[in-house]
């Protein structure tokens, strides 16, 4: 199967392979039943959507978007504490 051909679930729902703009891996977007992506498996706040949206435009790869949450929070954490230092 090449990367341009569409992959047909067990329910008959249109799913696309993408390749993850941050990683290159291959990936099955499932966005014609969203319940069933990957995606969801990773919770995120608007926030973090907001953060991980500046950067990329079109879906990432589950593992890559469960690390730029990590990203985010460690991005964040780190100007609290430095917030805090400079009291």
């Amino acid at each position: 199967m090449t990367f341009d051909d569409s992959v047909m679930d067990k329910n008959s729902v249109k799913n696309e392979l993408k390749q993850c703009p941050r990683c290159l891996d291959t990936f099955e977007c499932k966005a014609g039943n969203i319940t069933l992506c990957d995606c969801m498996k990773v919770e995120l706040t608007a926030k973090e959507r907001a953060y991980i949206s500046k950067q990329f435009e079109d879906c990432i790869c589950v593992r890559c978007l469960a690390e730029m949450k990590n990203e985010y929070y460690k991005k964040h954490l780190t100007t609290q504490i430095n917030q805090l230092l400079r009291r």
